[in-house]
């Protein structure tokens, strides 16, 4: 029961999209944007008019009020109910033999790997790694192995949302549950600062660093996704990113910052890209929102995969147009908990194929993708097939070099 609340950590993203700016160095054409928000069929539904759409490519800001209302609005869509006390299962230590060809096990042949590892170990942040479980091999199927011949691993990096924790979250998206599927990845999992309020939380655009503490998670990020590299098996080439509200705005940021570092991003209910965009090389983009999303609201949305779309320099005419369900987890009852559904969306009472999906593919094969959940709030009840989708496409997304 106390997993549901895994959702309600996701509202505490809530305040972060409301706080956000949404200018950029390279604004989208408003032809672009038409189409792009046509294609999404968000103008009828929405009530998105264009005039609003348009103008934070103007270097307009939101009107988003005061530091304190923005915090408040955050903390408002945080429910210290939902769970400080649930998390995920405690991930037990295994060990794995890894014997020569054509011998018999032996002491000589013994590897020990735990089931997990741990990063920065002796910083204030210390991330787990989950391994999945034939790691580590010898060979690479694909071709993709270092100068010993082991295979190098794909990694996902998950930033979860204000309030939250990694392991929250973990459960919330279903990453490392995952880890044997698609030929196995490597689940990074850190957790943001803790503020006054017990509250982890990244600096993100505008938030969430209501304390003034001024953590450099750039910097703390990007040097976990670089000792993943130099001391586990880790494909360079193959580094991804996961994140929801607070989170999905960071794996924005790095994305932007520093692109040589990652193929493609996933973002759920994220804030906008930062106003200085210009990753080295193009980057895959999933954005995922819902249409109920008081936080993250349509236009929003739509800014977001406009900018993408101009960074990766994508056609004005998507090359995908598809509907699928992704909008209930049927293990769960619904109305099963008052704090869970609170937060999570009621679609479970509604059949259907909810979720719009839109694609481009763009520079050098780079391709933008966005997921429209029609009924979903912030914390959509995400359907064990939507984990499955999203780490599928990831993994799926090559990189692509800078000349492309």
């Amino acid at each position: 029961m106390g997993r549901l609340y895994v959702l309600i950590a996701g509202s505490f993203l809530a305040g972060f999209l409301v706080a956000c700016t949404s200018s950029t160095p390279t604004s989208p054409p408003p032809h672009r944007l038409r189409r792009a928000l046509e294609a999404f069929s968000l103008i009828p539904d929405a009530k998105v008019r264009m005039g609003e759409l348009e103008a934070p490519f103007a270097a307009k800001e939101h009107d988003v009020g005061s530091e304190g209302e923005i915090k408040n609005t955050v903390n408002g869509h945080y429910n210290p109910a939902g769970g400080r006390g649930a998390v995920a299962s405690q991930i037990t230590e295994e060990v794995y033999k890894v014997t020569t060809e054509n011998s018999e096990p032996t002491i000589e042949h013994v590897r020990l790997v735990p089931r997990y590892i741990t990063l920065a170990e002796e910083s204030e942040r210390p991330a787990r790694v989950v391994l999945p479980d034939n790691y580590p091999a010898d060979q690479s199927e694909d071709g993709s192995e270092d100068q010993a011949g082991a295979k190098l691993w794909p990694l996902i990096m998950m930033l979860h949302g204000y309030g939250s924790d990694a392991s929250y979250h973990d459960h919330f998206l279903g990453l490392s549950a995952r880890i044997n599927q698609h030929g196995g990845f490597l689940a990074l999992l850190p957790n943001g600062t803790v503020n006054s309020e017990g509250k982890h939380f990244w600096n993100g655009i505008r938030c969430c660093d209501f304390d003034h503490q001024g953590p450099d998670d750039v910097t703390y990020l990007t040097s976990l996704v670089k000792e993943a590299i130099r001391t586990l098996d880790v494909d360079p080439r193959r580094v991804y990113m996961l994140g929801h509200s607070n989170g999905g705005a960071m794996t924005q940021i790095l994305a932007c910052e520093h692109g040589e570092l990652f193929a493609a991003i996933a973002s759920v209910t994220p804030g906008e890209i930062p106003s200085v965009c210009a990753p080295s090389h193009p980057i895959s983009v999933l954005e995922v929102c819902a249409s109920e999303d008081v936080i993250v609201k349509a236009d929003l949305c739509a800014s977001v995969v406009g900018n993408w779309t101009t960074v990766d320099r994508c056609p004005a005419a998507p090359h995908l147009e598809t509907s699928r369900d992704y909008d209930c987890d049927p293990s769960r009852p619904f109305d099963d908990n008052e704090g869970y559904d609170q937060w999570r969306d009621h679609n479970c009472k509604q059949e259907g194929r909810e979720t719009e999906v839109t694609g481009w593919v763009c520079k050098g094969g780079s391709q933008v993708e966005f997921w429209w959940m029609r009924g979903a709030a912030h914390n959509p009840a995400l359907s064990p097939q939507w984990s499955d989708d999203v780490v599928a496409w990831l993994l799926s997304k090559d990189y692509v070099a800078a000349d492309s």
